[in-house]
């Protein structure tokens, strides 16, 4: 069988020969700026961020994430997009929240609008989420949000008495990326 493959969906040479043409897509872009799509992007609160666009149900239409009573949770197989989702939610928050942000060295998290970061072993990133801690305990007016990548990494015992105590702060908007598989059994992190 001849498949004739196009990319002009007038062309008809492949009928001369009997064969199907398929039509291929243009190549996607490399960066998608939501703004590039069109279409209203409205947030109504400091918590909240847009997180894409609707494109079955709501055609069009901002997709959004709000944090005000709750926090975020980005729960994938390896390489599925999970550093790539925290990232949409620092970049809609960071204009209004300190950003935190801890995960292991390996972490694929872009940085470049976290203004406090620690990555590495449980020993590097403890110091960070205390003086965290300290600040927010110590009623620092602004918001924070901690961004942890890869949060079933840190499954330490050294760190358990510190996670419970960020699991414990009102005052603090958190999101966090953990491997699907972490979700299935027992942890000492007190945030999973």
């Amino acid at each position: 069988a001849v498949v004739q493959l196009a990319r002009d969906p007038e062309w008809s040479g492949a009928a001369e020969f009997g064969a199907p043409s398929l039509l291929i897509p243009p190549p996607l872009a490399d960066v998608v700026r939501l703004a590039d799509l069109g279409g209203p992007v409205h947030v109504s609160g400091p918590h909240e961020f847009v997180l894409g666009r609707a494109d079955l149900a709501r055609p069009g239409d901002s997709v959004t994430c709000d944090l005000s009573w709750s926090h975020l949770l980005v729960a994938g197989p390896a390489r599925s997009g999970r550093s790539t989702a925290l990232a949409v939610a620092i970049a809609g928050l960071h204009d209004k929240h300190h950003v935190w942000a801890v995960g292991p060295a390996s972490s694929a998290l872009d940085r470049s609008m976290v203004d406090v970061e620690a990555f590495g072993r449980a020993d590097r990133i403890a110091p960070v989420l205390e003086r965290l801690c300290d600040e927010i305990e110590k009623g620092h007016p602004e918001s924070h949000l901690l961004v942890i990548d890869d949060l079933d990494v840190f499954d330490d015992m050294a760190l358990t008495a510190l996670w419970d105590r960020v699991g414990r702060l009102d005052e603090l908007t958190s999101a966090a990326s953990i491997e699907t598989r972490a979700l299935t059994g027992f942890s000492n992190n007190p945030l999973v």
